[in-house]
């Protein structure tokens, strides 16, 4: 066995691998990968004419302007920018809303019962009462506020400026 390299070996084998026959397991790595290419392994590199005839079993054929619309429509990053693009009509109607005066309105009610069995009397001591009752009392009570900020240095423009400028962001995102 012959044991120098010719120029070919040497070139194709630069870093051989450790232990014996390193070039010689990268060739065979090499012509491996060929063959499972040529042969239409799982890098999808078969031969168009089985294609076709898969096509004509009822396999759907995809134009590329079909594939590309299936391959958006299915992409996540796609449908989070649409998923965003919902939720911001909400923060909209939100940045519209800071326009409003707020209104507030409570309802409160109360009642209490109670025994006085003892007093002060008039000259400062306490003094028994001979026959104590039950004195109730009741309370309601309504609130209602509204509150509208006059001036506020145009912040609610801005805030509404802010959110318009993200969606058009985001449609724009959304059709590329």
């Amino acid at each position: 066995m012959n044991t120098t390299k010719t120029n070919d070996e040497q070139r194709s084998c630069v870093r051989p691998t450790a232990g014996a026959g390193g070039c010689k397991s990268l060739r065979r790595l090499a012509t491996g990968v060929s063959i499972l290419l040529l042969a239409g392994g799982p890098a999808g590199g078969g031969n168009v004419l089985a294609q076709q005839m898969e096509a004509g079993r009822g396999a759907t054929v995809l134009t590329l302007r079909q594939a590309l619309n299936l391959a958006v429509e299915h992409n996540p990053q796609y449908r989070q920018t649409v998923n965003r693009l919902d939720l911001l009509g909400l923060e909209q109607r939100q940045g519209w809303g800071a326009f409003l005066p707020s209104v507030d309105a409570r309802y409160s009610t109360g009642q209490a019962l109670r025994r006085d069995v003892s007093w002060i009397g008039f000259d400062g001591r306490p003094a028994q009462n001979p026959s104590p009752e039950w004195v109730g009392s009741s309370s309601a009570r309504m609130d209602l506020y509204v509150n509208f900020e006059v001036f506020d240095g145009g912040r609610r423009f801005r805030e509404r400026d802010r959110i318009r400028a993200k969606v058009r962001a985001d449609r724009l995102n959304a059709r590329v």
